[in-house]
């Protein structure tokens, strides 16, 4: 799980962690926006996914993000009336992918769709307060490298045509560990082509795993499996590098 707080609108970052702020904006409106991005690994059982609602609601985020969720149309109604409030869902199967975002009921966002990904892949979100605006896309990789680029280009594609990409926060599971640094155990780090396509998107785009750049040797790991010894890091935000709010934490829970 992931959890990023964001203090308040502004033109600048402080970049998570830090103490010192970058250019002290001037700001029309103040606000604080906390994200939460969790892979659920299925929501079809009813007691889990009351368990996951009900924890989700004691982290008084605004925005939730999750994957895996084998969502479909039918589960629609009943999830959103289980939640209390808005949910925007691109579907998989009843067994494999899916990714929703959810908006805090109490929230003062208004939260519409943008793009809803037919094969339960990633989806984009205009999250509004005021006349202040900005995308979230929430999104679940393919495992296979070969698929993975064609993921990734279509993403891109449309982030570019149907957004501001200077106000787009990417979260989610790439499936992919971008760094040696973000692999412990299992067989040994290399490239894949998934891998490169995705760092020429953030180059592409200027966007930047806020978390690495800063951390650049903190070993932070977002799935551990003990029956395979292996650590790995594949969750991430991704702002564009002058991303237009102050961020003040980034939280990694296991």
């Amino acid at each position: 799980m992931v959890i990023i707080e964001c203090d308040r609108a502004s033109l600048s970052c402080n970049r998570l962690f830090s103490k010192t702020h970058i250019d002290k904006p001037r700001m029309s409106i103040s606000f604080k926006l906390k994200l939460l991005s969790l892979n659920v690994r299925e929501l079809r059982n009813i007691r889990k996914r009351g368990a996951i609602f009900s924890f989700l609601k004691i982290q008084k985020a605004k925005i939730f993000c999750l994957q895996e969720t084998y969502s479909t149309p039918g589960d629609e109604k009943l999830w959103s009336a289980e939640w209390g409030g808005k949910i925007i869902y691109s579907h998989g199967t009843t067994h494999s992918k899916g990714v929703c975002i959810l908006l805090n009921p109490s929230s003062p966002f208004k939260l519409s769709s943008i793009h809803i990904d037919p094969e339960g892949r990633f989806l984009i979100a205009k999250l509004t307060i005021e006349e202040k605006y900005f995308f979230i896309t929430n999104i679940y990789g393919p495992n296979n490298c070969h698929d993975q680029d064609d993921f990734i280009k279509t993403l891109s594609q449309q982030l570019v045509s149907k957004t501001d990409t200077s106000k787009v926060i990417i979260s989610g599971d790439w499936n992919i560990t971008l760094n040696r640094i973000n692999k412990l155990g299992g067989l040994p780090w290399k490239t894949t082509s998934g891998r490169n396509t995705l760092v020429d998107l953030m180059e592409e785009l200027n966007f930047s795993d806020i978390y690495r750049d800063l951390h650049p040797k903190s070993k932070s790991f977002t799935y551990v499996s003990k029956s395979l010894n292996l650590n790995r890091g594949s969750t991430t935000f991704l702002f564009r590098a002058r991303f237009p709010v102050m961020l003040d934490k980034q939280k990694f829970v296991f």
